[in-house]
């Protein structure tokens, strides 16, 4: 009896766990396009000189690409296709007082710091797809998959 005990708590366990893992699986089924490009902070991308600025690249990604200057030569890079209803032509808008991208289409919002819903998280738990963003020369930023 203890041991039928056990084994039906296990299966329980493991039925939640992949349940909630089928549901988050999900987020990757956006499909994203290769991404290669350079920006140049220093340059001809002057918006992002100063911590907190950003510029927005619609033709990249799968519906345009925000970069934003996080902290002293460290950039984060995302895609501004909701996740959640991408497939109907959706994408978030960067509201730059809040620091949140929000999608009019479901009313989710995404931290600029993470890309990760600040609400409708049990609804919708998927990110933005996030790119690299790396600077390995000091004026050159290169976002890739």
């Amino acid at each position: 009896m203890v041991e039928s005990r056990k084994i039906a708590i296990f299966i329980i366990c493991v039925l939640s766990v992949s349940g909630s893992c089928s549901r988050l699986n999900k987020c990757n089924d956006m499909p994203v396009p290769a991404v290669s490009f350079n920006v140049y902070p220093r340059g001809i991308d002057y918006d992002l000189r100063t911590i907190g600025g950003y510029k927005i690249f619609t033709s990249q990604g799968y519906a345009g690409i925000i970069v934003y200057h996080y902290m002293e030569n460290e950039f984060l890079a995302f895609d501004l296709a909701c996740p959640n209803d991408y497939q109907q032509g959706c994408k978030v808008e960067y509201n730059s007082s809040t620091l949140l991208l929000e999608c009019k289409c479901c009313g989710t919002t995404f931290s600029i710091f993470d890309g990760f819903p600040r609400n409708n998280v049990d609804i919708y738990p998927c990110p933005l797809h996030k790119y690299n963003a790396l600077l390995p020369y000091d004026d050159i930023l290169n976002i890739t998959n």
